[in-house]
């Protein structure tokens, strides 16, 4: 199972809730989403709120992080009451599964699991995993699902497989280049080998960022290159991320005709290569700069299509 961790940021909610519509009762995704803006209750819906209806609606399972700390809620005083927080999704048929960063916090973790009589829990540690440090928190009863990004090293890994808990390692796979014009000339980086391997190496599922950096950033700015980063499955047991960027220019000058370069370099790449809906839509509309959180969407659209996809014929 894969478990795509998000920001929850406006175009990766879209993309989500595009999921959700177009494979109802796909048992193969389960996104972990950290909320990074305010949500309040109030009578509108906020975007978070809306993609979880979608999500429930379509009996795809997902996760909410508890205790986010990116965004808006980087800011200590925006952070929220967990039971209040989770009060908000009381009225759907498939409420969230509660999720808790846990590096460096284990004791924070475990308190507020007792204090709000949580069960079937998540803890994700993103980065380093101190077993001493974790070990009360992993031992708990009430945890369920531990998602590590230091699961490669043997002593973690026995110690995780020991804790009989659903085990997901949790993988930085894409290689960030500043600015866009570092990608050309790099055609493509290996991606994962995850979906095929994780059954044998004894993982419940694999998790990693969704073919976007792991580093949270706000946006923003013009680019001097449009650069669009397609997942593909190069071999029977590895998945590649393409990068299609537009034609020699340095300035921010004709962002359609950039994007419309791009693209073009997309579609003759898949003139060879079976394309996704996701793939099929941007040639489609390879005329129309759609802006960059669209390009974000499509792109999550696309990986999400492909690990499905992958997943419900080897599994």
């Amino acid at each position: 199972m894969y478990f795509p961790l998000l920001r929850g940021k406006q175009f990766e909610l879209i993309a989500l809730k595009e999921f959700a519509g177009a494979h109802p009762e796909n048992k193969w995704i389960c996104p972990i989403i950290e909320p990074v803006r305010v949500m309040q209750p109030s009578h509108i819906k906020s975007s978070l709120m809306k993609a979880a209806e979608v999500l429930s609606q379509n009996r795809i399972p997902y996760s909410i992080i508890l205790n986010p700390e990116r965004g808006d809620y980087a800011i200590t005083s925006n952070r929220f009451s967990v039971a209040d927080f989770l009060c908000m999704f009381n009225e759907l048929e498939n409420r969230p599964i509660p999720a808790f960063f846990a590096g460096g916090k284990c004791n924070e973790v475990k308190n507020a699991i007792v204090e709000n009589g949580l069960e079937d829990v998540m803890v994700v540690f993103e980065d380093s995993f101190d077993i001493e440090e974790a070990d009360e928190l992993c031992s708990n009863k009430s945890v369920s699902y531990i998602v590590c990004a230091d699961a490669d090293s043997r002593s973690n890994l026995r110690y995780l497989m020991r804790t009989g808990k659903k085990i997901i390692r949790l993988d930085d796979k894409f290689i960030v280049r500043k600015p866009n014009t570092e990608y050309r000339g790099r055609d493509e980086d290996s991606y994962t080998e995850e979906f095929f391997y994780y059954k044998e190496d004894r993982f419940y599922g694999f998790s990693d960022y969704c073919v976007l950096p792991k580093e949270f950033s706000e946006g923003g700015g013009t680019p001097t290159a449009i650069a669009i980063h397609m997942t593909y499955r190069k071999k029977e047991d590895s998945i590649w991320v393409r990068h299609f960027v537009s034609d020699e220019a340095y300035d921010t000058q004709n962002i359609r005709n950039k994007f419309g370069s791009a693209a073009k370099h997309l579609e003759v790449f898949y003139n060879t290569v079976e394309p996704t809906a996701a793939v099929r839509w941007m040639i489609e509309n390879r005329g129309k700069y759609p802006g960059l959180g669209v390009l974000k969407k499509v792109t999550m659209l696309n990986h999400l299509e492909l690990i499905s996809n992958i997943l419900s014929t080897t599994e």
